[in-house]
């Protein structure tokens, strides 16, 4: 693949364990070999299998459960794959994912007992480097800084799009070095690992933040990673002064965020009046992403149904160690009650309120209990600038309804963003004055 690739023609793939790992090893301290077995695939972000391309080649490593740094004493052999060490060839023609029967060759164990994970990403293997390589925009490097793969080349699909793939972790497993196994081969538990973990990475941090997947868990939509969350991601990185009373949005504009000593002080002292509010939250990036800025907001409450708000989104909060900068709450669309608002916008209120949304549209049915809640808080008398950021990928037919809803209820909708088939769009109330 060589020459221009457009953006609108790139999409996102997930990398996947489809069994996952067992939730304990054994092995003797003395090391040993240990066979496991895996099953791992490509899927969308909805689960479902991918199938546009023919084959791709993987890379498979064990690493810290709480680093990610590999781990140099455990080496992977993969049964039917000749590659080399923890490659795998996987070919969409043998069906949607593919068994690994594995090796783990375990050279000396330190400490007795430690968690590691799975990882599975694209192998590097595959990348080019030379001038005839594809040429990609710089919306587009963004988007694979943001998922931690930024040598990666897109792979082309027999569908005409693009694609990126975003690795994936397992969830923790636990090794445990026994003294003497008496010449008994190493062994596994019959419980899987339940949890799956992916990266975003900002330029400004060191670390990344953690996305926490729950797949299985009752089959609910708060409980994985979505495209428009990664998109708005990326939207935030490119620009930070999003979230800023007033901001100018303009269509693919690309401004370089100004660091002159006075102006970052107002941009600080902007920041200070801001309350960001996400509706339907999930797995809450877009709510840790926003607390990531520089500068953040005051600050930030993810919001979503008891049942997420149990389990997903309370746990990737405290997963990135954030409680300090993101609050978590349960909000129910519709109409609000004034404790509802106190607890959202605390009075006194700061001047300026921020919703944000990503991938909450593909239920047309929900979309007027989503606009009163919108409309509500838009339109609060003691905010003085509101606004709207809302991440949509079109997924059901009639999805797109809300905006023309949006429009009827008097409010301005205008697209700001878009990559692949993600698109993200300012909603705001009449008296907003954009510069």
């Amino acid at each position: 693949m060589t020459g221009p690739v457009s953006d609108e023609n790139l999409r996102l793939l997930r990398l996947r364990f489809l069994r996952p790992p067992p939730t304990w090893i054994q092995v003797s301290d003395k090391g040993g070999l240990v066979p496991v077995e895996l099953a791992v695939g490509v899927t969308d972000d909805y689960g479902g299998h991918a199938e546009a391309f023919e084959a791709l080649t993987l890379q498979l490593q064990i690493v810290d459960y709480k680093t990610l740094d590999p781990i140099s004493d455990i080496t992977i052999s993969v049964e039917g794959h000749p590659d080399g060490p923890s490659q795998i060839s996987l070919s969409t023609s043998r069906g949607p994912f593919h068994q690994l029967k594995l090796t783990l060759n375990f050279t000396g164990l330190q400490p007795s007992s430690q968690n590691l994970r799975f990882l599975v990403s694209k192998s590097f293997g595959e990348e080019i480097e030379d001038s005839h390589g594809p040429q990609l925009s710089k919306r587009t490097k963004a988007m694979l800084d943001i998922i931690g793969q930024p040598d990666q080349v897109p792979v082309e699909g027999w569908d005409g799009n693009q694609y990126l793939f975003m690795k994936v972790y397992s969830g923790e497993f636990n090794i445990r070095a026994v003294k003497d196994l008496k010449g008994k081969a190493g062994s596994t538990s019959s419980e899987k690992v339940q949890t799956a973990l992916r990266t975003i990475h900002f330029r400004n941090r060191l670390s990344p933040i953690f996305v926490v997947e729950r797949p299985g868990l009752n089959n609910s939509t708060g409980q994985r990673l979505w495209d428009c969350a990664v998109g708005i991601s990326c939207f935030l990185q490119e620009r930070p002064d999003a979230l800023l009373p007033n901001s100018c949005l303009a269509f693919a504009d690309i401004p370089e965020i100004t660091t002159h000593q006075s102006k970052r002080r107002k941009l600080v002292k902007d920041s200070q009046q801001v309350t960001c509010v996400e509706l339907g939250a999930g797995c809450s990036l877009a709510s840790l992403a926003a607390s990531v800025l520089e500068p953040p907001p005051a600050s930030v409450i993810a919001t979503d149904v008891q049942e997420t708000f149990s389990t997903t989104m309370k746990e990737n909060i405290e997963f990135n160690q954030s409680l300090e900068r993101v609050r978590p709450a349960v909000l129910d669309w519709g109409l609000l009650s004034e404790a509802d608002i106190a607890a959202l916008v605390p009075r006194p209120a700061q001047t300026s309120l921020m919703l944000l949304g990503t991938d909450i549209l593909y239920n047309p049915s929900s979309h007027p209990i989503l606009l009163e809640t919108v409309s509500t808080l838009l339109r609060l008398p003691n905010i003085v600038n509101s606004q709207f950021l809302l991440a949509y990928k079109p997924r059901t037919e009639g999805d797109d309804g809300f905006f023309e809803l949006a429009r009827e209820a008097g409010l301005n909708v205008e697209k700001v963003w878009s990559w692949g088939d993600v698109h993200i769009y300012r909603i705001t109330p009449p008296t907003n004055i954009s510069l």
